[in-house]
């Protein structure tokens, strides 16, 4: 006859079970190990960056993984705002060359971003990222050179400094009696 403790400890035994043999295939998942670079290194707002992953077989990246070709690596590395006031970029990576998978995103506004690897950590036994996976990289993005702010501020000022100078070429005008006819 099977007893309250005995069921127990059976649910217990199987429990444990299944989580050893869960875990191996969630640490397979993992591999391959991979970095993450920008071009260009100093991004600006509006512009395309291109984001480059390479894989490797071993977390201090010293041997390719030898990829020679796949689809696609989604969901793998996003673009969030360091302050967390917008939503995540997704960053739909394509394979490119062996070992290499790429990706052009554009961030919409200068600041500071992040570039996050493994943005959905639910069911981590633990949010740290194991050694040989770039976890947060930080990005700070330029504002545009040539924006529409920057346009309209300039010409603002220089519209400011012509009606000054023309205010001041009167006001002189009117002290001198200077009249502008040669006569």
């Amino acid at each position: 006859m099977w007893s309250l403790a005995r069921c127990t400890q059976s649910a217990i035994a199987v429990a444990a079970i299944l989580t050893v043999y869960m875990a191996a295939p969630v640490a397979a998942k993992m591999t391959p190990f991979f970095t993450i670079a920008i071009v260009p290194s100093q991004p600006v707002a509006g512009q395309p960056m291109v984001v480059i992953v390479r894989t490797w077989e071993d977390a201090g990246h010293t041997v390719a993984a030898r990829f020679t070709s796949a689809a696609a690596l989604d969901g793998l590395v996003v673009l969030r705002p360091a302050t967390g006031s917008s939503a995540d970029i997704a960053i739909p990576l394509r394979f490119e060359a062996p070992d290499e998978f790429r990706a052009t995103v554009i961030a919409p506004s200068a600041g500071e971003w992040n570039l996050v690897a493994f943005p959905d950590r639910t069911g981590w036994g633990s949010p740290e990222v194991p050694p040989g996976y770039p976890d947060t990289i930080a990005v700070t993005v330029a504002p545009e050179s040539g924006d529409a702010t920057t346009l309209w501020v300039v010409a603002g000022l220089a519209a400011a400094i012509l009606a000054a100078a023309t205010a001041l070429a009167i006001g002189r005008r009117r002290r001198t009696g200077w009249s502008g006819s040669a006569g």
